[in-house]
């Protein structure tokens, strides 16, 4: 009868052995968990990497709106060229990892004169950021406009959320539409609480001709209405429900005293993810 090899025994034994096993499993494992620790650095770069991009392709798109629109020429040709610097120039002071991470693209700006839609396109062909032009289409009908363009697109990305704000600066009288986007908070000063302003929409890009009813309401003196991206009340691991609740808490302690850029700078950094992007708007009547 054969004898088999000592190696080969000690192999056949190795599962239902006890001594030493945590160790040994622990070795066999650590090589899939190395990889897999690998994989979740290099996606968390990644998604870093894509929000930096994109929020310098937003800032491009909207300094070409603004050349656009203030351009002292009538003339589409000059103030298109106008257009595509400012965008040029907006990309250009974005940071050090931006320029490194887009390096040999080219930007193209393009607006249409009949929808006044403004959209940046990365060489040429990939849409990257779009915008619209101050006054180009009444306050309650921007959403709706938007929400076309982008089902016309048949955009890779599939949807996208927004929020729109119109303030009448007089009567501080206020309407907020939402496109799947988390709600505006309101500050009653009389009371010293912020509370959800419960606009609802579906969001950008997924359904044809959605009308965006508005939630109307009033600033009061004192009053504050704030804006903020996704990325401030949303992350992995908790449910962006109990992300607006800390958002409200947090924002009755660092802003009780006022509205200075310390109180909004802390509120920012305490909140959300570091891996998306976190901004914020507030409209304050004094």
């Amino acid at each position: 009868m054969a004898r088999q090899d000592p190696a080969f025994q000690r192999l056949k034994r190795f599962p239902k052995a006890r001594e030493g096993g945590f160790a040994l499993w622990f070795a066999v494992a650590v090589i899939p968990i190395a990889m897999l620790a690998g994989a979740a650095t290099d996606l968390r770069r990644w998604d870093a990497a894509r929000v930096m991009v994109q929020d310098a392709a937003d800032g491009a798109v909207l300094a070409a709106a603004r050349s656009y629109a203030l351009s002292p020429t009538s003339d589409h040709a000059a103030r298109l060229a106008d257009a595509q610097a400012a965008a040029d120039g907006a990309m250009q002071s974005a940071s050090a990892e931006v320029a490194a991470l887009v390096k040999g693209l080219s930007w193209r700006v393009e607006i249409n004169e009949t929808t006044r839609e403004v959209v940046l396109h990365a060489d040429g062909r990939t849409p990257l950021a779009f915008g619209g032009l101050l006054g180009a289409v009444p306050a309650d009908a921007f959403l709706a406009a938007a929400n076309d363009y982008l089902v016309r697109q048949d955009w890779d990305e599939g949807f996208a959320t927004a929020i729109h704000l119109s303030v009448d600066l007089r009567t501080g009288a206020v309407q907020v539409r939402c496109a799947g986007h988390p709600p505006a908070v309101q500050l009653n000063a009389g009371s010293g609480r912020w509370s959800a302003v419960p606009a609802e929409g579906p969001a950008l890009g997924l359904i044809p001709d959605v009308d965006y009813p508005a939630v109307r309401g009033l600033l009061r003196r004192g009053d504050a209405i704030m804006l903020y991206t996704d990325g401030l009340v949303e992350t992995r691991n908790r449910d962006i429900a109990l992300g607006i609740d800390r958002l409200l808490g947090q924002a009755e302690r660092e802003l009780r005293g006022g509205f200075d850029s310390g109180g909004i700078r802390r509120l920012i950094e305490t909140l959300g993810s570091r891996n998306d992007d976190r901004a914020l708007l507030v409209v304050h009547r004094r």
